[in-house]
């Protein structure tokens, strides 16, 4: 639009659907946060529209109608607003750091019902056994089970303290005490956890008969290594050949709809090619020689 341009121009721009005026919204009598507008009283030198409110402390003052003015200023609001520390300030992530460190609040398990000080986002009394036996209980996953999913093995339920007062509270490696208050301690070696004679990684089985109690040390030292006398059953859990492999792949991939109609337009392109060629062979063959 040129400086010239006069306002029945405008008119007729609008009427053929050219020119579009942005439509007014009447705030009269609506309320936003503290303010209540109550009459439009201009535009200021940006071209921002103004209007006349009323705070809730009862201050009559001019503001934008943007949503981003919600009081007179003058009531505290803001001041309350901004009183906490600012985001990533040293005070805020003081806070922060205490939240997760000193332990002064009491919380209540919900995995084993025992009262406990811990921290303010602290939900578990340990985090080894609470912990991972509720997450598990609600994904219905743990380690165990994946591993055993994987090399085909047996999965049943073992309850950790059946196999201690099976064996009697005495690491079956070491053949020492495990004391049973260092449950749940990553740092303690001598703290009892369950152990599998066959190990799961080797093809053993999840169950009371493969399962014993050892130290944790002694458990992390022997990691997958197999008993004497035990040879690793070396089953190969595919046996096809790799030809056989591949046409089944290609017979899977020749069911899908997408693959087959290109497979056909691509053989309805060779044999088209096949009889252009053999035309032209025809013709030059009939065709006398110089």
């Amino acid at each position: 639009m040129t400086r010239s341009t006069d306002f029945d121009t405008i008119n007729q721009w609008i009427k053929k659907g050219a020119f579009v005026m942005p439509k007014f919204i009447d705030r009269a009598g609506t309320t936003y946060s503290r303010l209540t507008y109550i009459r439009r009283v201009g535009r200021n030198k940006h071209k921002q529209v103004l209007w006349e409110a009323q705070c809730s402390c009862g201050n009559i003052c001019v503001v934008l109608s943007a949503r981003d003015v919600e009081s007179c200023g003058k009531c505290g609001l803001l001041a309350e607003r901004n009183s906490g520390p600012k985001p990533h300030s040293p005070e805020h992530c003081r806070k922060i750091s205490e939240a997760k460190r000193i332990k002064d609040t009491e919380h209540l398990c919900p995995v084993c019902g025992k009262t406990f000080m811990g921290t303010k986002l602290q939900r578990f009394c340990s985090v080894h056994p609470c912990q991972k036996a509720f997450f598990d209980s609600r994904c219905g996953f743990s380690r165990a089970k994946a591993l055993t999913l994987q090399f085909g093995s047996k999965y049943t339920y073992v309850a950790f303290w059946k196999v201690y007062e099976r064996d009697g509270g005495i690491c079956q490696v070491c053949h020492t005490l495990a004391p049973r208050e260092l449950r749940g301690n990553p740092k303690a070696p001598l703290a009892p956890s369950l152990g599998h004679i066959i190990p799961l990684s080797r093809g053993g089985d999840h169950t009371y008969e493969n399962t014993q109690l050892e130290h944790l040390g002694c458990n992390l030292l022997k990691g997958n290594d197999l008993p004497e006398g035990v040879v690793e059953p070396r089953i190969n859990p595919d046996p096809r050949t790799r030809v056989e492999k591949i046409r089944e792949e290609t017979r899977k991939a020749m069911q899908r709809p997408e693959v087959r109609a290109k497979m056909l337009l691509g053989m309805a392109g060779r044999s088209a090619r096949r009889k252009s060629q053999s035309a032209i062979t025809e013709k030059a063959a009939r065709s006398p020689r110089l």
